[in-house]
């Protein structure tokens, strides 16, 4: 029986988290790029075929990259349809590489090295930007991005994926939290993997 391994690379982690030296925004992009394989991909999985990912059918899912065995081939062809645009819609200025490798039972030790041959591939082919503005659009002056949202209080505007870094607050107007992806309770298990327990709030310094 025929069985598909799909692959996925993300591309320009070190360039997202550290495109500014906003000690809350480097927090926010590194629970965005963690939070791609540990919720995004298993609930766009179960989304797309409505099964939950099976443990056994995992080789890689860590660090910005995926590697998973795929039976059904309409699902398979969905995924690689519309998880990219999912991926630029939740962390905008990351770009994601796709390849799939058809295999027969017994040859998924081949499989892998083929795939990894052909995401090698697809990484040095150009991206389309997500964000394409005029010149007479407004821009988020510290990243020269499309601006997408004002900041009153800071008194700036900000491209969509800084405004996607910043954890929202308990505080903040329903919009702000049904638009960012991240609160700062969310950002609380990332200092949980390192400090091996979940700190409180008031523990964190988010500037």
């Amino acid at each position: 029986m025929s069985k598909y391994l799909y692959g996925a690379s993300v591309q320009g982690i070190q360039s997202f988290i550290f495109k500014t030296n906003k000690l809350k925004e480097i927090v926010g992009a590194s629970q965005l790029v963690d939070n791609i394989n540990v919720k995004l991909f298993p609930n766009f999985y179960k989304e797309k075929t409505g099964n939950n990912l099976q443990e056994e059918n995992v080789i890689l899912n860590a660090a910005g990259n995926i590697k998973y065995i795929i039976e059904d081939e309409e699902a398979l062809k969905s995924i690689v349809k519309y998880f990219p645009k999912h991926i630029a819609n939740y962390a905008p200025d990351i770009t994601i590489s796709q390849a799939v490798v058809k295999y027969e039972e017994g040859g998924l030790k081949n499989a892998i090295e083929e795939l990894e041959k052909n995401l090698k591939t697809q990484r040095n082919k150009p991206q389309m930007p997500t964000e394409i503005g005029f010149m007479g659009l407004e821009r988020a002056r510290r990243t020269g991005g499309v601006a997408f949202y004002k900041d009153n209080k800071e008194e700036e505007f900000q491209d969509r994926a800084t405004f996607n870094k910043i954890p929202s607050k308990n505080n903040d107007s329903d919009w702000i939290k049904e638009n960012k992806p991240l609160s700062e309770e969310d950002t609380l298990e990332l200092f949980n993997k390192f400090l091996n327990k979940k700190p409180q709030l008031e523990d964190v310094a988010f500037d």
